[in-house]
């Protein structure tokens, strides 16, 4: 009986997924935005970037969303004016940190 517990413990945890917590980038100045190539959001990506634990890239993803739009406004000003950003993230995208809020930065 033990045994049948510990394996239907074991396998449970195997099949969550894990749980992202939300986080605040440091202040960075956006190098490049980009469409992405799936046409569903906008990849933002800084020259010495942070990155999260179990993301592949320091680039900022940020799917298409009523929110995406204000989010590109802030993106474009501050890359053009040359002003650093902080991105609220949380968890991963295609290998990239998943966006969802930005503000100016210090």
């Amino acid at each position: 009986m033990r045994y049948k517990s510990f394996l239907f413990t074991a396998l449970i945890s195997c099949l969550t997924l894990p749980s992202y917590a939300e986080t605040t980038l440091d202040a960075q100045v956006i190098y490049a935005i980009d469409t992405a190539w799936d046409e569903k959001g906008i990849k933002y990506s800084f020259e010495t970037g942070q990155k999260l634990e179990g993301c592949s890239s320091s680039n900022v993803y940020v799917e298409n969303s009523p929110m995406s739009e204000k989010i590109l406004n802030i993106a474009l000003a501050a890359h053009y004016a040359k002003k650093p950003v902080k991105f609220r993230v949380k968890g991963c995208k295609a290998g990239s940190m998943n966006g969802i809020a930005i503000s100016l930065g210090d």
